[in-house]
C-alpha cells in the first residue's frame, strides 16, 4: 500500500501555513485561523483549518492528502517556550522533573501541560541550560483528534521554535547566530551561543528598537523571518551592536515567512511535544516494527539454511558425478597410492622403533674397553637413562676415574661402600657399585636393562 503525502503545518494565532514535505515543487497553502476567545475546546477549529489546508493543497497541485503524515509545529501561545537552568539530568528525568511542577515555570498554564526539552550545552557552573516546551494537553488531543478525522496520521507536534532552530544552520558552529521570526503583533527572538541557546524573548512586533535590544551584543549573524522591510529596518537598528542579517532566511530557497518556516522544516525540529496517546501509538508501531523485523530474521535465517542445505547437496552431487567419471583413470593410481603408503607406514615404524630402542651394545662394549684389565663387570642395570654397575678389581678408584673421564656418561658416582678381599694382608679384590646416566639419551627413549 502506497504511504501518504508528508505535510508539514505550523499554526500561529491569527493563521495557518502548511506545505508538502519532500516535494520538488514547493506548494504552501494558508488559511485564517479563528480560535475561540474563551477556554473552550479549539478542536472544531482546527479541524476546519485541517480540511481547508487539505482542499488547498489539493487545488494547488499536491495530489489527494488522504493518508498524509502530518508534522505540526505551534506559535505562541498554544505552545511556550523559554530556557530554565537545571541539574545535569538524563533527557527523560528531565520532563519528569518539570512535569511535577510545570506551573513554575509556565505561568500560564491552565490544566494538564505536555513538556518537551531540548539539551542545549552545559553552563561553566556546571548546570545546564535546557530549551523547554509546554502546551495544554487538551490541545494537542485535538490536533492529533482533528487529523485522525480526516484521515491523516499526526507524526510529531511541537513548537516553531524547534523548527526555526533546525532552519539556521549547523548547531555545530560556533559562529553567534540569532532568530527573529516576526508573526502578527508579536516577534519572537531566540540567541545561539555556538551550540547554546543562551536568549529566548518574545517582544512587540511593532517596537524593532525592543527586539535589536533584545538581540544583545554581537557580532554574529541574524535570520529575519517577517514581513516585507523588517529586515532592513532591523538591519540598521542591530548593525551597531555588530549584528548582520543574514541576506538569504530560510536557507538557500529564501523564505521569509516564519510560518512558512517552521512548515518546512516541521519534521526536522529539535524539540518535540508528545502527548500519551502519540507516545502510546509509537511504543505500538516500535513492537509492530520489532516483531516484522524479528519475523524477517527468522525467515532469513531459515532461507539461508535451506540455501546452505541444498548448495552442500548440490556440491556433494557435483563431487560424486566427477568421481565416477574420473574412477576408471584413478583406480590404478590409488592402488599405487595406497600400496606406497602402506610401505611408508613400514618404513615409519622401524625407524621410530630404532629411534626409540636404546643402544646398550654400544655401552657394553664402551664398559669393557673402559674397565681396567684386571676389572670385570659383575651386575648391571638400567632404568630409563640410569644405570647402575656392580664391578670387581684390584682397584675401583681407577675404574671409577676412567668411567667418568670416557664422556659416556655423567654424574657416575659411587654407591655405597668398596668392600675389599684381603688376603695375607693386601687387598686382592675390591668389589665396588656405581650408578651414572648416559650422555644424550632422553629418559623416556633409554628403555630398560637387567
Amino acid at each position: 500500500m502506497a504511504r501518504g503525502l508528508r505535510l508539514g503545518i505550523a499554526i500561529g494565532p491569527a493563521r495557518a501555513v502548511a506545505t508538502v514535505l519532500g516535494s520538488k515543487q514547493v506548494l504552501f497553502a494558508s488559511e485564517q485561523l479563528h480560535l475561540p476567545d474563551d477556554d473552550s475546546s479549539p478542536a472544531v477549529e482546527i479541524f476546519r483549518v485541517f480540511v481547508r489546508l487539505a482542499e488547498l493543497l489539493e487545488e494547488a497541485g499536491a495530489g489527494p492528502t488522504e493518508g498524509a503524515r502530518v508534522h505540526l509545529r505551534l506559535l505562541p501561545p498554544m505552545a511556550d517556550t523559554r530556557i530554565v537552568e537545571l541539574p545535569p539530568l538524563r533527557e527523560e528525568e528531565l520532563v519528569s522533573v518539570l512535569r511535577r511542577d510545570v506551573a513554575r515555570y509556565f505561568l500560564g498554564g491552565v490544566g494538564p501541560q505536555v513538556v518537551g526539552v531540548h539539551t542545549v550545552g552545559r553552563s561553566n557552573g556546571g548546570g545546564q541550560p535546557v530549551l523547554v516546551a509546554a502546551a495544554a494537553l487538551s490541545l494537542l488531543e485535538a490536533a492529533r483528534e482533528a487529523a485522525v478525522q480526516i484521515g491523516w496520521s499526526l507524526e510529531s507536534i511541537g513548537p516553531a521554535h524547534g523548527a526555526w532552530l533546525s532552519a539556521a544552520g549547523d548547531p555545530s558552529s560556533k559562529t553567534r547566530r540569532a532568530i527573529v521570526a516576526i508573526e502578527g503583533s508579536a516577534a519572537y527572538v531566540m540567541r545561539l551561543e555556538g551550540d547554546v541557546v543562551a536568549a529566548v524573548r518574545q517582544v512587540p512586533a511593532s517596537d524593532l528598537a525592543g527586539v535589536a535590544d533584545a538581540l544583545g551584543v554581537g557580532p554574529g549573524r541574524v535570520f529575519v523571518w517577517g514581513p516585507p522591510g523588517a529586515e532592513q529596518e532591523l538591519a540598521g537598528l542591530s548593525s551597531s551592536a555588530g549584528w548582520v542579517v543574514d541576506p538569504l532566511p530560510g536557507g538557500a530557497d529564501g523564505r521569509s515567512d516564519p510560518l512558512e518556516v517552521a512548515a518546512l522544516w516541521a519534521d526536522r525540529a529539535v524539540l518535540e511535544l508528545v502527548p500519551p496517546t502519540l507516545a502510546a501509538l509509537r511504543d505500538s508501531r516500535r513492537r509492530r516494527s520489532a516483531v516484522r523485523l524479528g519475523i524477517a530474521a527468522a525467515a532469513l535465517v531459515v532461507a539461508a539454511a535451506g540455501a546452505n542445505v541444498w548448495g552442500t547437496y548440490r556440491e556433494l552431487d557435483a563431487v560424486r558425478a566427477e568421481r565416477l567419471a574420473i574412477a576408471d583413470r584413478v583406480q590404478p593410481l590409488i592402488l599405487a597410492r595406497d600400496s606406497l603408503q602402506r610401505l611408508n607406514d613400514r618404513i615409519q615404524a622401524r625407524e621410530n622403533l630404532w629411534a626409540n630402542t636404546p643402544r646398550w651394545t654400544p655401552v657394553l662394549v664402551e664398559l669393557a674397553s673402559l674397565l681396567p684389565r684386571d676389572s670385570h663387570l659383575t651386575a648391571l642395570f638400567a632404568s630409563g637413562d640410569t644405570i647402575e654397575l656392580e664391578a670387581a678389581g684390584s682397584r675401583a678408584g681407577e675404574a671409577i676415574q676412567a668411567l667418568r673421564a670416557a664422556g659416556l656418561f655423567r654424574d657416575v658416582r659411587l654407591q655405597g661402600v668398596v668392600e675389599r678381599e684381603l688376603e695375607n694382608g693386601e687387598t686382592v679384590v675390591e668389589r665396588f657399585r656405581v650408578s651414572a646416566r648416559l650422555v644424550g639419551v632422553a629418559p623416556e627413549n633409554a628403555g630398560g636393562l637387567e
